[in-house]
């Protein structure tokens, strides 16, 4: 069966219920991802949405590692400034 770039843009609809999903740990998004990048048809099926396939592939891998990644959070401390007596001030 030969694949559209319809075909894969309906795997795009997939893909951002996955990322988005509340009901998945991070860990099971990455496994969801892998298996939606894993399913998609050989390069041979898709002669006629090639840019499609690559564009959809590529978005798979950047969003795997987005979720791999962990969120960090920011820590921020106020920056101080010498004083001419050479104590820390705020600014």
């Amino acid at each position: 069966m030969n694949s559209t770039a319809i075909d894969f843009v309906r795997i795009l609809a997939h893909i951002e219920t996955v990322v988005e999903s509340k009901l998945l740990t991070e860990n099971q998004k990455t496994s969801v991802l892998t298996e939606i990048g894993t399913s998609l048809p050989a390069d041979f099926f898709c002669a006629s949405c090639m840019h499609t396939r690559q564009i959809i592939e590529g978005l798979i891998k950047e969003t795997t590692v987005a979720v791999k990644e962990p969120k960090k959070a920011s820590k921020r401390t106020p920056k101080t400034k010498k004083s001419e007596h050479g104590e820390g001030e705020l600014f």
